[in-house]
């Protein structure tokens, strides 16, 4: 069992029209050979960034901010039913780079 664990940052809208969410891959809930269960964590995502952006698109629907990161999961094993999104593309321009020190938070 393989399960995708990710957060909704935004929202774009498709060739058609129609608006989609705009989602991070977070990590990935497995199970252990004993049955137990455990998730392994990209540690290169923010949570905190993933809150704020989520408390973004709250704002502006009128809906009330939080402290607590919603995360859906998405199970890995249904081929062509529900499968998880595509981890966000980067949020800088491709001319636009930052320097790597600007990367750095400290």
């Amino acid at each position: 069992m393989s399960k995708s664990l990710s957060c909704k940052i935004g929202t774009y809208t498709n060739q058609q029209g129609e608006t989609k969410g705009n989602y991070v891959r977070l990590g990935s809930l497995m199970q252990g050979q004993d049955g137990g269960e455990f998730i392994i964590l990209d540690p290169t995502v923010s949570l905190a960034g993933c809150l704020t952006r989520q408390n973004l698109l709250n704002h502006k629907a009128g809906k009330p901010v939080r402290d607590s990161l919603m995360v859906s999961i998405f199970d890995n094993s249904q081929q062509g039913q529900q499968q998880a999104p595509q981890q966000s593309q980067s949020v800088y321009p491709a001319d636009k780079k930052p320097d790597s020190d600007e990367l750095i938070p400290f």
